[in-house]
């Protein structure tokens, strides 16, 4: 993303420590971009997001903010890269945006539909919540054929 033009969205940016790799933070003269260095607990901050952005240019492996923001019952707004790599049964939980024009539709959209984002984010956590169960059940297999 070339600018950081946020404000007319109406959303306050709460920007994490990844963020400094691609941007200087003296450029940002938005009093609605808050930095705040690294956390102790991200999911703090996640929970109490409206949206998570992660518009990821490169991909490699699983990316742990989307994973977190998901576990959080969190919708994520991300590319195509930031997609890749996630499990199958996740994949379909995370928006994919393909450009900017794209990611300021989808969040207009939410901001204007809370009631969508609501019933996304409870699809997000029942979603979330049988994943986790499958997963316990895989590794409780997993166990019970190694003894």
């Amino acid at each position: 993303m070339r600018s950081l033009q946020f404000g007319f969205l109406g959303y306050t940016l709460l920007l994490t420590p990844f963020f400094l790799l691609t941007y200087s933070m003296k450029n940002i003269k938005d009093k609605k971009i808050k930095y705040y260095g690294l956390v102790e607990n991200p999911a703090e901050y996640i929970r109490g997001a409206d949206l998570v952005i992660v518009p990821l240019n490169n991909s490699a492996g699983v990316k742990m903010r989307i994973l977190e923001s998901l576990y959080c019952g969190k919708v994520v707004l991300t590319t195509p890269q930031g997609a890749e790599g996630l499990p199958n049964e996740l994949k379909d939980l995370v928006i994919v945006c393909k450009d900017e024009k794209e990611f300021i539709e989808k969040i207009n959209y939410f901001k204007i539909n809370k009631d969508k984002l609501s019933e996304k984010e409870k699809d997000i956590i029942k979603k979330i919540n049988e994943y986790r169960e499958k997963s316990r059940e895989k590794i409780l297999k997993i166990f019970e054929l190694l003894t």
